[in-house]
């Protein structure tokens, strides 16, 4: 691949929404395969392969990774050469539409098993969650400072480790994210999930656990997101 074609590829990759660290962009120059650049998207099973036509280094062809049961690689454009330009437009779909898809799921956790694994004792039915409307600018920007806040509180009352921080920080950050995209409804489901799945993974007793869920209330009531059935 040119080098200032595969530059301008890892520039958009740089400038991504997932953050450069989530990447991993190399040349496979095995002489028993073709001649790939190949993405990876760390810890998981997405690759997306940029192959150059052998006559032409300026016509490409594209295979990613699809989110399903089998992983399978899937060749948008077998019929058809692509110019740099189409392969990032390529790149882009495939981080829209397979790895975000894989990212929320990463993200999410399963209630059912977290009620049963002793977490009932979270009130979620404090949270108001029949508001259908979407989120204001101004609310957006409020959310992400109290996410912020959260995020520095969270190591000051409990006790995390490096990785468990950056767990926080990736779940964290997904919950600001969803609130340009869902309504207030959805938005608040999607942070009882978060809040849960942070107390699990932290393995934090009732006790420990009802505290973070009171932290949560107390950062999100101060901005007047989450109104309770009783105000």
């Amino acid at each position: 691949m040119r080098l200032t074609h595969k530059n301008k590829v890892a520039e958009h990759l740089i400038q991504s929404r997932f953050g450069f660290d989530r990447f991993e962009l190399f040349d496979n120059l095995n002489v028993n395969e073709p001649e790939l650049t190949i993405i990876e998207f760390k810890n998981s099973k997405f690759v997306f392969h940029i192959e150059p036509f052998s006559s032409d280094y300026n016509a490409y062809s594209v295979g990613y990774t699809q989110y399903g049961p089998s992983y399978r690689l899937h060749n948008p454009s077998p019929k058809s050469t692509l110019t740099i330009d189409q392969v990032i437009a390529h790149i882009d779909y495939w981080l829209d539409h397979e790895v975000q898809p894989f990212v929320a799921d990463q993200a999410a956790v399963d209630l059912w098993e977290e009620y049963k694994s002793g977490v009932e004792y979270l009130r979620i039915d404090e949270i108001e969650t029949t508001d259908l409307t979407h989120f204001s600018n101004d609310d957006i920007v409020r959310i992400r400072f109290a996410i912020e806040d959260l995020k520095a509180l969270i190591p000051q009352r409990f006790k995390v480790t490096e990785d468990q921080m950056a767990m926080i920080v990736n779940k964290l950050d997904y919950l600001a994210s969803a609130a340009n995209r869902v309504p207030k409804t959805d938005w608040k489901g999607i942070a009882i999930s978060i809040i849960a799945g942070i107390i699990i993974a932290l393995s934090l007793d009732t006790a420990r656990g009802s505290q973070l869920w009171e932290l949560f209330m107390q950062v999100f009531k101060t901005i007047l997101l989450l109104p309770t059935g009783s105000d």
